[in-house]
């Protein structure tokens, strides 16, 4: 439960950030970059750490060819950063949160109806 309020906590923190960046960097792409370049060093770091390697499965452990459709989350981080960045400045923090949250729930509701 208090990893799922952290997780809860930080999208909005996150959003207000790269905001900031946006205007410090005078670029919307250019602050999502910045924002994904710092997360995927941060990524790289602790998988060094904890694996001591980097590997990119092709199979899982049935030995079954994992899809590559499953390695596409990726491209939604993207819209979601870009995209809450867009709308901070339009929209401010508590409305830009409340229609992130009302797509996570409309999505949500969707998966758990027609999806695995």
């Amino acid at each position: 439960m208090a990893s799922g309020v952290l997780a809860g906590i930080l999208p909005p923190l996150q959003t207000a950030i790269n905001g900031e960046l946006r205007v410090a960097t005078g670029s919307l792409l250019g602050a999502a970059f910045i924002s994904f370049f710092v997360g995927t060093i941060l990524l790289l770091v602790l998988l060094l750490i904890t694996r001591r390697r980097i590997h990119i499965p092709l199979y899982d452990a049935q030995k079954n060819r994992i899809p590559v459709w499953t390695y596409m989350g990726g491209i939604f981080g993207v819209f979601i950063v870009t995209g809450n960045i867009i709308l901070l400045p339009v929209l401010g923090s508590v409305l830009t949160t409340m229609f992130f949250l009302l797509g996570q729930m409309v999505m949500a509701v969707l998966i758990d109806q027609f999806g695995k």
